[in-house]
């Protein structure tokens, strides 16, 4: 039927290109400095888990609009629900769906429209582009005759950031625990 879209804040991937390219930066100066191998590690480490951190936070989130259903991607997990499963669409506060199963589901990478905001937020383009979607596949029969129970929501937990976060702190706690 239509494109699959993907919805996010505009200066989210710059945030977290802007404090990647900060870490790498302190890195480079602390190993240019002459530090010790603890020091070294401490900085990786540190950097490492701030870099994660950020990726996990401001480069991964969206929410997705396809045929086969909203995907919505948080720092830590994944969540797709199929438009058989979704009962309603909410933007009060950011924008979140409600399953047949009475689960909801909020996207932290569509949030409200904030004060300094001008036009419409991410969580209000999600909700229209979710609710005219939605439309144009039940007008053309793709939503008649199905079953919520027979288009179940699958949760995914993010692997990539989790272990991002846990070999950052190995180093952190290798540089920590070395002399000097």
């Amino acid at each position: 039927m239509g494109p699959t879209e993907s919805l996010r804040p505009s200066s989210s991937r710059v945030i977290a290109a802007a404090v990647a390219t900060c870490c790498v930066v302190a890195v480079v100066v602390v190993l240019v400095s002459g530090a010790t191998l603890a020091a070294a590690l401490r900085a990786v480490g540190i950097a490492g888990l701030v870099t994660a951190l950020a990726w996990a936070l401001y480069w991964r989130p969206e929410v997705e609009v396809s045929d086969g259903g909203i995907r919505v991607v948080n720092p830590w997990r994944t969540v797709h629900v199929p438009w058989p499963a979704l009962e309603s669409v909410d933007e009060r506060w950011s924008f979140a769906v409600r399953t047949t199963q009475g689960r909801r589901v909020s996207a932290f990478a569509a949030p409200a429209r904030g004060l300094a905001d001008r036009g419409p937020g991410v969580a209000s383009r999600a909700a229209s582009l979710v609710t005219e979607r939605r439309a144009q596949l039940r007008s053309a029969g793709f939503l008649d005759d199905v079953r919520p129970e027979g288009a179940p929501v699958t949760v995914e937990f993010a692997r990539g950031p989790l272990v991002a976060v846990a070999v950052a702190l190995v180093l952190l706690g290798a540089g920590v625990l070395l002399p000097g």
